[in-house]
């Protein structure tokens, strides 16, 4: 199992001889970068990480977009916590094998690759836990690179031809229809993002998450697998509410970090954050908020299938449902 590991890691993650063998890369997905530089706005200036990545070679291998839609064809996944095993380990294989496109693998050690000057990673990461790290970086990774994104679950579906949907320049996210009981939500940040742009109902009586949640779901998309638009006003906002929520919590996450990577649902350590709220309750309001620009088709990860690796659960009490 560790000779498998560490094949694995060696095609994805970091070869210490050469930035430019860092990466696992397909030479048959390429293209040229077509989004307009913004040099007043680094958030949304392109031409500031085709700079940053090209220095580090990593532009040509994984974030040049694709000519015709502006998306790298690329699947980010992000791992931070103890080495995948058994099904964990097995998720990830079945990604590599059946997705389509480039999978990338981004982990402590390749990450500061990725990590760009105009907007660093936040002073915070190294306190969160390993679940908040992986919620973190969606954000970041969805705005500035884009591409798709994957929990590491079992995957039988290739998505080779649905890097296609975003040749509407009006399709920002492109994922699995959302389920009852998937959504998360915050009711302050539902009523800041959608209480201008929907009926005032939604606005009184904590009914903003509860309208979204129980009534409006089957418009939106899950959380774990997706393909994005970079540099979207949705991605912007998503990032800068992500950015906002450590900014106020650095201190409490200095004192209180998370004790183990999959922390924490019962409040562990005095961890500060919410299980959902550096992802699910930015992610799914803002879907509302932008609607016009979700679109539905992606289908869903094997569901049921077992993707827990032993050293996940067992040491640090955590349920196998999660």
């Amino acid at each position: 199992m560790a000779l498998l590991l560490l094949l694995i890691i060696a095609t994805t993650c970091a070869d210490a001889r050469s930035k430019k063998e860092r990466w696992h890369y397909s030479s048959r997905h390429k293209g040229i970068l077509t989004a307009p530089s913004k040099a007043d706005d680094p958030l949304m200036d392109a031409t500031l990480v085709e700079q940053q990545m090209k220095s580090r070679g990593l532009y040509e291998q994984q974030i040049r977009p694709d000519p015709t839609t502006g998306v790298p064809h690329v699947v980010w996944t992000f791992w931070f916590g103890k080495p995948m095993v058994g099904k964990r380990l097995e998720s990830f294989r079945m990604i590599q094998e059946n997705i389509g496109v480039p999978v990338m693998l981004v982990t402590e050690t390749n990450l500061p690759l990725c990590n760009l000057s105009h907007f660093p990673i936040h002073s915070a990461f190294p306190y969160l836990s390993g679940l908040h790290k992986s919620d973190y970086l969606r954000s970041y990774f969805m705005h500035f690179f884009g591409g798709g994104y994957h929990d590491i679950k079992p995957e039988t579906h290739s998505w080779a031809d649905k890097f296609n949907e975003l040749h509407d320049s009006n399709v920002w996210l492109y994922g699995v229809a959302e389920t009852k009981g998937g959504v998360a939500c915050d009711e302050g940040f539902c009523v800041k993002e959608l209480c201008t742009t929907t009926p005032a109902s939604w606005c009184s009586q904590n009914n903003c998450c509860r309208t979204l949640t129980n009534d409006e779901y089957a418009k939106l998309v899950v959380n774990c697998e997706w393909i994005m638009r970079p540099r979207t006003e949705m991605t912007r906002i998503w990032i800068e509410a992500v950015k906002n929520d450590l900014d106020q919590q650095i201190d409490n996450l200095k004192a209180h970090p998370a004790p183990f990577p999959r922390c924490c649902q019962h409040g562990e350590n005095n961890y500060p954050l919410a299980w959902a709220q550096l992802q699910g309750q930015k992610f799914h309001p803002l879907q509302y908020k932008f609607l016009k620009h979700i679109k539905q088709g992606l289908l869903p990860w094997e569901k049921g299938g077992e993707y827990f690796g032993e050293n996940e659960y067992v040491a640090e009490n955590v349920s196998r449902s999660m």
